[in-house]
């Protein structure tokens, strides 16, 4: 397997290697969630500006996994909250427990959109991908 990287795209777009890569996470991202509900579109205003990590075959060299990483303070970079916070809009107690966790972070970050091609199924099996992706994401991300 072997990992890639894609640091905040916006100030990248024309790299057209990491544009491309991008494009491949859309796909995915898009492929998976359209099983699921068909007339949902998955892109975001923190898509440009996350942290991108993905998975890719050694065999193939195609996209396996990946997942997306963001910081409150690249977020507030860009007068925006933590994606979770249209969540915890409507329920006070996840309200009260992401203020609770936030007096004592030294930066919050949010991991999320873990998404993984039903394809290579078998050759992720066994990897402990949630927990790899999450510790790389943690570190890229400070």
């Amino acid at each position: 397997m072997r990992l890639k990287v894609i640091r905040k795209l916006v100030g990248q777009l024309n790299d057209t290697e990491k544009t491309a890569a991008f494009m491949r996470i859309v796909e995915l991202r898009q492929r998976m969630y359209s099983e699921l509900k068909p007339d949902v579109l998955l892109l975001d205003p923190v898509d440009l500006i996350a942290d991108h990590l993905l998975l890719y075959s050694e065999e193939t060299n195609q996209l396996m996994c990946y997942l997306r990483a963001i910081s409150a303070k690249v977020c507030a970079e860009y007068g925006l909250g933590l994606p979770i916070f249209e969540l915890m809009r409507n329920n006070p107690a996840y309200q009260e427990g992401y203020r609770k966790f936030s007096e004592e972070a030294i930066e919050p970050i949010q991991i999320f959109y873990l998404c993984r091609d039903p394809l290579y199924r078998d050759e992720l099996k066994g990897l402990k991908a949630v927990e790899l992706l999450t510790w790389v994401a943690m570190r890229v991300s400070g």
